[in-house]
C-alpha cells in the first residue's frame, strides 16, 4: 500500500538515452521498474529531479516534459541523460518500451514514449523532443561570440515542460546567461519582456536574442537576487527609488505595454472581472468542511464585494496615474546588481494602481527579520517619489485603499485557478478559500478606518 505524502510529490522517471536512442531503467524484484523520486512539495520541480538524477546516477541530464496535470500523483518525467559515459557500474539498464510491465504506463503515456524513441518529439512542443538542449547550446553560442570545442558550458535547469523552459548557462569563463520562455501559461511574457527591455533597459537584465520558434529569449545574468542579498537600509532603498522611477516613467508608455500584453488591472477593469468571481468565492466558503482557517460566509463575500466598490470610486477621484504594476514583486524577482537594483519576471506584468507594487514588498519585507525596521522608512521614501505628480492627501488615502485593490489584483491574475471543474475542483476551492481571507483582513483594514465613512 502507497500512502501520500503532504510535504513531497512524487515523480516517475523516464531516462532516455540519445544515442543509441533507449530507455534506462532499475531492475527491482526480477522486473524492469521506472525509477520514482519524491520532490518537496512547494519546490521546482525540473531543479530537484535533475539535482537527484546528478546525486544518484552521477550523470547530467534535462527534463524535456513532464506529463501529467498535478504534482503527486506519480507524473512521468522525460529525462534526456546527455553525457552517459559514467554510467558504467551504476544500477541503470538499458531497456526496450515493450519490457516495462504494461501497467506501469497510461495508453497515453506509451503513445508518448513510443513517439519520443522513434521520432525523438513527443509533439507537445518545442522543448518535448530530443536534441533541443544541443541547439539551444549552439544559440547561445552564437548570440554570446561564445564559439570553439573549448567553451563548455554549466547548465543549471530550473523550470521545464513542454512549452516552457528556465535554465542558467555558464561558461568557463564565468559569463552567465539565462534562456527563458514562459510556456502556456504565459504565452505573452516574451512580448512584454522585449516591450519593456526597449522602453526600460536599465532596469531590466539586457536581452542578448530572441528566439521567436521558442517563443523564448536569452538575457545577460546581471547581479544576485534580494532573497540572497544583504537587507541593508541602503539596498531597500536603492530598491524602492528604482521601482518608483520605472513606474513613473511607464505612465506616459501605458497604451503600449497593454497593447503588447500587459493585463489591464485598472480600477475600472478589477470591477468587472470581481464581479464574475464574487460567485466562485461564496461557493469556496459553502464548501469549507474542515476548519483549516477563519470560516467566511457568503454574506461577508458580499460585503466585501461592495467595500471594494466603494474603495474602488474613492480611487477613481483620487487621479492617481495608472502605470506599471508588476503584481508578482517577490525578492526573488529583485536583482542587485553594478547597474543598480534590476527587475525581471514580468509574466504578470499589468497597468494599474502603481502602488499595489509597493503593496507587495511592503508585506514580504515585514516577514524578514533584518528588513522589517526598515519598512517605514521605505514607505515615507516611496511616498515621496511620487510628491511631485500627487497631493500628500490623496498619496495617505491611496495607502489606506491600496491593500483591498492589491489582493483584488491577486485575485484577477489567475482566474482560471478559481474557476477550475471536476476533480480539481476541491483545490481550486482551497485556493480561494485562502484568497477570501486575505480579502476580509484588507477588509477590515478600511472598516477600521474612517475613510469610507466620509
Amino acid at each position: 500500500m502507497r500512502f501520500s505524502d503532504p510535504e513531497s510529490d512524487e515523480y516517475r522517471l523516464v531516462l532516455i538515452q540519445k544515442v543509441p536512442r533507449r530507455i534506462l531503467a532499475e531492475h527491482r524484484s526480477g522486473a524492469i521498474a521506472l525509477p520514482r523520486v519524491r520532490v518537496p512539495r512547494w519546490t521546482r520541480p525540473a531543479r530537484e529531479i535533475v539535482k537527484l538524477i546528478r546525486q544518484k546516477w552521477r550523470v547530467e541530464g534535462i527534463v524535456l516534459d513532464i506529463l501529467g496535470d498535478r504534482p503527486g500523483c506519480g507524473n512521468l518525467v522525460l529525462v534526456e541523460l546527455r553525457d552517459t559515459r559514467s554510467l558504467h557500474g551504476c544500477l541503470l539498464h538499458p531497456t526496450s518500451l515493450s519490457e516495462i510491465r504494461a501497467n506501469a504506463l497510461s495508453s497515453t503515456e506509451h503513445d508518448t514514449l513510443t513517439s519520443v524513441l522513434t521520432q525523438g518529439s513527443t509533439g507537445r512542443g518545442p522543448f518535448s523532443r530530443l536534441g533541443w538542449i544541443d541547439e539551444a547550446i549552439e544559440w547561445i553560442q552564437t548570440e554570446t561570440r561564445s564559439r570553439g570545442p573549448q567553451t563548455r558550458w554549466r547548465l543549471d535547469q530550473f523550470n521545464a515542460s513542454a512549452t516552457g523552459s528556465l535554465i542558467r548557462f555558464q561558461n568557463e569563463r564565468g559569463e552567465a546567461y539565462w534562456l527563458k520562455s514562459g510556456g502556456s501559461l504565459n504565452r505573452s511574457e516574451m512580448g512584454i519582456t522585449s516591450t519593456m527591455a526597449s522602453l526600460f533597459p536599465d532596469y531590466l537584465p539586457e536581452i542578448i536574442s530572441v528566439h521567436s520558434g521558442w517563443s523564448a529569449w536569452l538575457m545577460r545574468d546581471e547581479g544576485v537576487s534580494l532573497a540572497n542579498a544583504s537587507t541593508d537600509r541602503r539596498v531597500l532603498e536603492d530598491v524602492v527609488r528604482r521601482i518608483a522611477e520605472l513606474q513613473r516613467e511607464s505612465c506616459q508608455h501605458t497604451g503600449r505595454l497593454l497593447e503588447d500584453g500587459c493585463h489591464d488591472h485598472r480600477i475600472s477593469r478589477l470591477l468587472e472581472r470581481l464581479a464574475g468571481l464574487i460567485p466562485y468565492l461564496e461557493d469556496a466558503v459553502q464548501a469549507q468542511e474542515v476548519s483549516t482557517g477563519p470560516r467566511l460566509q457568503p454574506a461577508r463575500i458580499r460585503r466585501i464585494r461592495d467595500l471594494f466598490e466603494k474603495a474602488a470610486s474613492r480611487m477613481l477621484r483620487l487621479n492617481i496615474p495608472d502605470a506599471l504594476m508588476h503584481c508578482d514583486f517577490s525578492v526573488e524577482n529583485i536583482l542587485i546588481s553594478q547597474r543598480g537594483c534590476l527587475f525581471t519576471d514580468w509574466a504578470q506584468a499589468s497597468i494599474g494602481v502603481p502602488f499595489v507594487t509597493f503593496e507587495q514588498l511592503r508585506l514580504q519585507l515585514l516577514q524578514t527579520g533584518g528588513a522589517c525596521g526598515h519598512v517605514h522608512r521605505l514607505s515615507e521614501l516611496y511616498r515621496s517619489q511620487w510628491a511631485e505628480l500627487i497631493p500628500a492627501a490623496d498619496i495617505e488615502t491611496a495607502f489606506t485603499l491600496v491593500p483591498l485593490i492589491a489582493v483584488t489584483c491577486d485575485l484577477c491574475c489567475r482566474p482560471e485557478w478559481l474557476t477550475m471543474t471536476g476533480p480539481d475542483r476541491p483545490l481550486s476551492q482551497s485556493y480561494a478559500r485562502t484568497l477570501a481571507r486575505r480579502l476580509d483582513r484588507a477588509a477590515k483594514l478600511i472598516e477600521q478606518n474612517s475613510l469610507m465613512c466620509a
